[in-house]
């Protein structure tokens, strides 16, 4: 066979691959690079995990921006429907200071729309996420 073929060309038929195994996890680092100190590369699954795991971390961040700016986004567009709010309710507005309202008693009642608003959207926000993580 194999070693026939070698032997009528006078070489010799040396290992070309290696396992190793380590009885302790936390040593693996070290094993691999007093391996690769001699000379020796890794595997190729070993190589493309490695790559896997960087492609991951850039995806992860890519998504982190941009949840951070449909945060910003949101919370823009929550003010922008607390203004319409007041400027639409001003008559409600006087009535209220008519009945003996504090500027902080509608300052409250807005920001607890706010509240209610930002927790709403919210809550619907994480529904939609998690029946959609079914479907991806």
């Amino acid at each position: 066979g194999l070693q026939d073929l070698y032997k009528t060309n006078q070489e010799k038929l040396l290992p070309n691959v290696v396992y190793l195994h380590t009885a302790n996890k936390d040593n693996t680092k070290m094993i691999k690079d007093k391996v690769k100190d001699l000379g020796y590369t890794g595997s190729m699954q070993e190589q493309m995990t490695e790559m896997f795991t960087k492609m991951l971390n850039i995806i992860t961040w890519v998504l982190t921006a941009i949840a951070a700016v449909s945060l910003v986004v949101s919370a823009i567009m929550i003010l922008v429907v607390l203004n319409i709010s007041v400027v639409e309710r001003t008559k409600e507005i006087g009535v209220l200071k008519a009945l003996g309202a504090r500027r902080k008693d509608i300052r409250r009642i807005f920001a607890s729309e706010a509240f209610l608003i930002g927790i709403t959207s919210g809550a619907i926000g994480v529904v939609v996420t998690y029946v959609l993580g079914f479907f991806i």
